[in-house]
């Protein structure tokens, strides 16, 4: 009898255990902001926390045993594709995409991970989501700022422009400075500043950036490569915290003013000497 006794005890306590867990799932799982679900093979919905809800502007509990094409149409049966092949594979898979959803469209990362049931067997996917639409629209800006950036500054026929990253590594570079490098802005993006030049010119060149980094000054200066002189000016490009984060460097090509400027201080001398 004591035995029997014990035994229900310890059941109990595992009971009470058990629900205590679960409660503290549920807590984690609702006040989660990324929008969590599990669906099984048919692409039914068995369960979703409260952040996926707000999404459809419906409770929780009204979305359960809905599936794919009801919540997401025209494009319930892809999800019902990659729900299936989760399952049937057991790999977990990523995915970036553009979601409809009552209220319009949001750009989705999510991750789908299968779920082994007590028995063993995968039955199910699990579903976390995360909102990605600012980020998306933020990274859409940069693309369209650069390129309006990018025909600015191929609109500069006379002047080699050139905008190096923290490393002095190229970022942008215009048709202009592409020639005088001899090869496609293609090639040159992603390589050094001084990669191209003889190491002479590409040791003070990285010197004048790396002062003009650091001090958050312009530099301007004059040298000579490939047998042409250039009048070269570097600033400072800032970030939103006032953060030197880049080097735009415009030079031009002053080979025929240094060649007169050289041929009237000849005259010059020759006239003093007369």
């Amino acid at each position: 009898m004591v035995g029997t006794m014990t035994d229900i005890h310890k059941r109990k306590l595992a009971e009470v255990a058990l629900r205590e867990s679960e409660q503290r799932y549920r807590l984690l799982f609702d006040s989660a902001e990324e929008l969590i679900s599990v669906f099984n093979r048919d692409g039914v919905c068995r369960l979703v926390n409260r952040c996926a809800a707000t999404f459809f502007n419906r409770d929780a509990d009204e979305l359960t045993d809905k599936s794919f094409t009801e919540l997401h149409f025209p494009d319930g049966s892809e999800y019902t594709r990659r729900v299936r092949e989760v399952i049937d594979t057991g790999i977990s898979r990523r995915y970036e995409d553009e979601v409809q959803f009552p209220a319009g469209k949001r750009w989705l990362q999510s991750r789908v991970y299968p779920i082994t049931s007590t028995e063993g067997k995968i039955d199910a996917a699990l579903i976390i989501s995360r909102d990605v639409t600012e980020r998306r629209a933020i990274e859409q800006a940069l693309r369209e700022n650069q390129e309006k950036l990018k025909a600015l500054i191929n609109a500069t026929a006379e002047d080699v422009v050139v905008l190096l990253n923290s490393e002095f590594e190229m970022e942008i570079v215009n048709e202009r400075a592409a020639r005088g490098f001899g090869r496609p802005a293609e090639q040159l993006i992603g390589h050094p500043i001084g990669a191209f030049m003889p190491p002479q010119i590409a040791a003070s060149r990285k010197e004048h950036a790396r002062r003009v980094l650091e001090s958050g000054r312009s530099e301007r200066f004059e040298d000579q490569r490939a047998g042409r002189w250039y009048d070269n000016n570097m600033c400072p490009v800032f970030d939103s915290q006032g953060n030197a984060q880049a080097v735009a460097i415009f030079a031009r090509d002053v080979t025929e003013r240094r060649a007169m400027e050289e041929m009237l201080g000849k005259a010059k001398d020759a006239a003093e000497a007369a």
